[in-house]
């Protein structure tokens, strides 16, 4: 199977983590749409009030870092 056709299915069936670099006004909606639509959703950003921001408002699958190599295991990675 090759990898397009991998991340299809990682993606149909909800398998896929989406990343999302930048959490700011249009990450942190992507972020959390990808993460209520039943992705696990890691965002990344440099800015350590918004990344606090996001890990205590307890969204189910949305995590965020200061760390930009949480989004390695990223399968999708939003800019």
């Amino acid at each position: 199977m090759s990898y397009l056709s991998q991340l299809k299915t990682k993606i149909r069936t909800k398998q896929a983590q989406i990343g999302v670099i930048g959490i700011g006004y249009v990450g942190s909606a992507i972020a959390q749409a990808t993460a209520h639509a039943g992705y696990k959703t890691v965002g990344y950003d440099i800015n350590p009030h918004r990344v606090e921001e996001f890990n205590t408002a307890n969204i189910q699958n949305l995590s965020a870092s200061l760390e930009p190599g949480r989004l390695s295991d990223s399968d999708v990675i939003a800019i």
